[in-house]
């Protein structure tokens, strides 16, 4: 059967039990241990195997079911051979068994072990199966909202983000793993052990994992077994039947049943996938099977890969009632907002009174455009609420328009997502108001948009606004439509069809995304990958089908803290002191601002701040309901209302007071997920900001910024990126990054990344913020067969003022290790300011009058000594257009030396211009110690590996007298070091050792006082 038409059948199966309101859960997670290579797998149904031949060896799977037990309960032991004749069991079981079967374990007390030796006569095989014997913990709930002005320093926040059913102390998070393997005993389990099963070179993929499993298939990654210049194509393929595993053969028929994927693997070998495979073909609750082979030109070659066996997970749980409203309102709600209605709710009624005069003359000129269309939900709902035949007929009206536009032929695929399921949704609120003929046309409309784009949302994975956009819409016009409502049997049925494709969409496609802190398409922090400009239409999308999915049965409320966290990533914690904008952030389409260089609010914003009031009141969240509460009334009076405020009517009303979010909101915010750290002085207007982005890239609208950090301080962005559309600004370039020489002259990978940097430390506290980032996988590539770094990190301190008159000190340690065979490369560094230096020596110096107060910007290249400082002028104007030019000044740092391993030290420090006094930065440099001393601080960094958090550390440096505070960034989290300082004449010698004394920060970083002899922790 081809893929297309395996897709409708099992879209039909998936509808016919939605129908139902039941998708059934059984059946138990499977994994083995084995004593050689091939694994044992989950259990399934074993065919007898063939007859063995003479001269093959044999081959074993064996599995348990359930493969983990609490104490006195029983597994059942499956196995299946191939060319075997006989098999002998010890450990747990003893004596001769036949070559397939299977066994009852009887009751089980403690961890126990099922060794089985078959033989044949091309030789033996064998395997040792692990039952564990645990006790099975309660889930814990979902983590509440942090205690007020608790630091929020990383967004993991799902208890089961890879869909293993491990919730407690897993030892592979991001990894399915339910049976928690850890052959080495170190803590980490073998799926995510990076030594752990590592593939041949040129052998078979030996470590195929799932990253996440959902109801609807998994996302797949492994390790590349080949290096070519041009790629190899892998083909995965799955299946429910385990001895299809075994060969060849079985897997072509896997693939001619159309239950594969495949694409070109450039990662070389031993790499694992930038970007992993995503599946969701599958069905619920079903035991699968999946192997990745190679396919060359003339067919499938080599060995099949290890096998992962995997349960997908129970499926949503839906309630379509028979009654609409359904999907965009229902009756309780609709029951709810009469009782505001009538009561005389002052917050509704404003709101109610500007968009019902809005919809009003958006009828009256019916027609005129989509702005006018978007108001037919408005309509419907305020005659809902009111009963006023005024908006009933502006309603139908509307709805007639949307209709006839829908059905005038194939919509451009941007118009498709700016419609916002505006037919979906106005007929489900006018359903009652309808004919049966009506409701068919309507619906006819829509599936001729949606069934055009059901079998490729896949495709536009990289498109992250259209892939959320179209999930939405199909999602809304499926849960209208699907379902027995008096619609046509066929007509229904296709309706069932669009809502199953935004179901595998949602699940097993969209909120994957919501759970990851790490990878590619992680978000959990809540920042989406699109920039400032898009994100706002992006996170509507996102509600939207929040919103629909609640009301038919999937509470919201089980990703509610992913709403917090977006709240406060993209908007609270990314909000500018003045809060008149935020910071500028990947592709911005078109640039207004109320203040230079921040990106302001909009529109889309005020949706999506009534969209998270509603999401997370409902969840039960009434402290962060407050805080988007107190937005909407700040910066959104309803006399800036347009056709989508259509939340507004849902949510805003006199029931739930707003609440000023500077009072429990934390100053540092990590989002780990896109690795993005926001952190400020306090939340005054004269606060400084802080903002530092490490992690992933590769989908539209993304901007090559891995590194790139900005600094904001007393009504002005004192340094910034490069904003715009596109084009060079959008590269390494634009931004405040290390510069290394690529394939081309980007300076850093965006699209076809290896994609591994992250922040791997960050710590924030009174005085300063830190964060050490890993980078190397922003400057390589397979795609474009680039690999000249074995490491690149970016560490980064930052001194806070006082918000008067101390300076804002940014200290930047960055480490550049070539490979030996990487030649002679290009590297620098960059930053952007808005006016012309002045440079001498090694420093640069310029005055900004841009914010409240004139003030004063040293740029200092400390080390190496060699370094020079270049100035290169703008070349384009403030974005406005395609594509984005330089329209800021960039001071380079060339660190003038072309040795194999660079340390480069710089300091941006920023002071009042009128109590300026320069900095003088001096550098300190040992084999295991870099920095600075500016003043009376010295700021120094350990010359390691910040993902090294073994062995001990004892190191001798030594610092002016003239220091006070020492500031150590790259030791262990959270361990105390001695400090034992020794005054020698005009310098310092501080011998540092790991033991009782000063401990360090949740980032490894440590600080410390010095007073003559002695030295004291700076926080207590």
């Amino acid at each position: 059967m081809a893929p297309s038409n395996r897709r409708a059948v099992k879209a039909g199966r998936a509808a016919i039990a939605l129908l139902a309101l039941m998708l059934a859960a059984c059946g138990s997670d499977g994994s083995g241990g084995d004593d050689a290579a091939g694994g044992a797998t989950a259990p399934g149904v074993l065919v007898p195997p063939p007859p063995p031949s003479p001269t093959t060896k044999p081959t074993m799977t064996i599995v348990a079911n359930p493969a983990e037990v609490t104490p006195g309960s029983s597994s059942t032991i499956i196995w299946l051979t191939t060319n075997a004749t006989e098999c002998l069991a010890s450990n747990a079981w003893e004596g001769v068994r036949p070559t397939q079967g299977q066994e009852q374990t009887g009751e089980l007390f403690e961890t126990s072990k099922f060794r089985l030796v078959c033989t044949g006569t091309g030789g033996s095989v064998s395997r040792t199966l692990t039952v564990p014997v645990n006790a099975n913990p309660t889930p814990p709930p979902l983590p509440p909202a942090p205690p007020a002005n608790a630091a929020t320093l990383g967004s993991e926040w799902h208890p089961d983000p890879d869909g293993d059913g491990v919730t407690d102390s897993d030892n592979c998070p991001n990894i399915y793993n339910p049976g928690q393997s850890d052959s080495n005993s170190d803590g980490t389990g073998n799926d995510c052990d990076p030594g752990f099963a590592p593939p041949e070179l040129n052998g078979p993929v030996s470590n195929l994992r799932a990253e996440n499993v959902t109801p609807y298939g998994a996302w797949f990654n492994f390790a590349s077994p080949q290096t070519t210049q041009w790629g190899w194509q892998a083909i995965l393929a799955w299946t429910t039947d385990i001895s299809e595993t075994g060969s060849l053969a079985g897997v072509q028929a896997m693939i001619d049943r159309g239950d594969s994927v495949s694409r070109l693997v450039h990662e070389d070998h031993g790499d694992s996938l930038a970007q992993p495979f995503i599946v969701t073909d599958m069905d619920p609750d079903t035991d699968y099977y999946a192997v990745v082979v190679h396919e060359a030109w003339d067919g499938l070659s080599g060995e099949v890969s290890n096998v992962l066996a995997f349960r997908t997970q129970t499926g949503p749980q839906l309630n379509l009632g028979s009654q609409h409203p359904r999907v965009y309102a229902n009756t309780d709600l609709i029951s709810s907002l009469r009782a505001q209605y009538n009561s005389g709710d002052d917050k509704w009624q404003a709101w109610a009174d500007e968009l019902g005069s809005q919809a009003l003359s958006a009828a009256a000129s019916s027609g005129s455009g989509f702005q006018s269309r978007l108001f037919c939900s408005i309509s419907a709902l305020l005659y809902q609420v009111t009963d006023d035949d005024r908006y009933r007929d502006a309603a139908l009206s509307l709805f007639d328009d949307n209709v006839s536009f829908w059905e005038g032929g194939y919509l451009s695929e941007l118009t498709y997502m700016f419609e916002d399921a505006q037919l979906g949704m106005c007929l489900d609120l006018l359903w009652n108001e309808l004919s049966p003929a009506q409701r068919e046309r309507a619906v006819l409309a829509t599936l001729l948009q949606d069934e055009h784009r059901v079998n490729d949302v896949l495709l536009i994975i990289h498109d992250t606004d259209d892939t959320a956009g179209r999930a939405r819409s199909l999602l809304i016009d499926g849960l209208t439509a699907c379902g027995d409502n008096g619609l046509p049997t066929g007509v229904a049925s296709r309706a069932c069809a669009v809502m199953d494709a935004g179901l595998r969409a949602w699940y097993g496609q969209q909120l994957p995304k919501a759970r990851r802190s790490q990878g590619f398409f992680a978000q959990s922090g809540g920042t989406l990958p699109d920039g400032i400009f898009y994100d706002g239409g992006t996170m509507g999308y996102w509600y939207q089908s929040f919103w629909a999915l609640h009301n038919s049965g999937d509470p919201v409320t089980n990703y509610a803290p992913y709403l917090r966290h977006q709240l406060q990533s993209v908007t609270l914690n990314a909000l500018t002191p003045s809060e008149d904008g935020v910071f500028t952030m990947g592709d911005i389409e078109a640039y207004s601002n109320n203040e230079a260089n921040s990106f302001q609010f909009d529109w889309l914003n005020q949706q999506n701040y009534a969209w998270l009031r509603g999401l997370l009141e409902i969840s039960g969240l009434d402290l962060a309901a407050g805080w988007s509460q107190f937005i909407l009334e700040r910066h959104f009076p309803a006399s800036g209302a347009d056709a989508r405020s259509l939340p507004m009517l849902l949510f805003n009303t006199d029931t739930l007071a707003a609440r000023d979010y500077h009072q429990d909101v934390p100053l540092a915010n990590l989002d780990s997920g896109m690795d993005i750290l926001l952190d400020r002085t306090s939340w005054s207007a004269n606060a400084s900001q802080l903002v530092f982005s490490g992690g992933w890239s590769g989908v539209d609208h993304n901007h090559a910024d891995s590194g790139h950090f900005q600094l904001y301080r007393r009504g002005a962005w004192i340094t910034h990126e490069a904003f715009g559309y596109a084009g060079p600004i959008s590269w390494g370039g634009g931004h405040n990054t290390l510069q290394l020489q690529v394939h081309d002259d980007r300076g850093q990978y965006s699209f076809n990344a290896a994609n591994t940097q992250r922040i791997v430390r960050a710590s924030s506290n009174s005085a300063h913020s830190y964060v050490g980032s890993d980078l190397g996988g922003a400057y390589k590539s397979a795609y474009d067969n680039f690999d000249a770094y074995d490491l690149v990190q970016r560490s980064l301190v930052w001194l806070k003022s006082d918000e008067a008159s101390t300076p804002d000190t940014v200290v930047i340690f960055d480490q550049v290790h070539n490979k030996p065979s990487a030649g002679s490369l290009s590297r620098k560094i960059r930053f952007h300011l808005d006016m012309a230096p002045q440079i001498s020596g090694r420093t640069a110096t310029a005055t900004s009058n841009q914010g409240d107060i004139s003030q004063r910007i040293e740029i200092a290249a400390v080390l190496p000594t060699s370094s020079s400082l270049d100035h290169l002028g703008p070349t384009g104007a403030i974005p406005g257009g395609w594509p984005g030019g330089y329209h800021t000044h960039r001071v380079d740092i060339d660190p003038g030396t072309g040795a194999q391993q660079l340390v480069m030290v710089s300091v941006l420090r920023t002071s009042n211009a009128d109590s300026f006094v320069a900095m003088n930065a001096a550098g300190v440099d040992t084999p295991q110690v870099a920095g600075a001393v500016i003043g009376s601080e010295a700021v120094l960094f350990l010359k390691d590996d910040l993902r090294n958090t073994t062995g001990a550390v004892s190191l001798v440096v030594d610092v002016p007298s003239s220091v006070g505070r020492v500031w150590l960034a790259g030791l262990k989290p959270e361990v105390s070091y001695s400090v034992l300082p020794v005054v020698n004449g005009g310098s310092i010698s501080l011998t540092i050792n790991e033991g009782s004394g000063i401990a360090t920060d949740e980032g490894g970083l440590l600080s410390f006082e010095l007073d003559g002899g002695a030295a004291t922790a700076t926080y207590e």
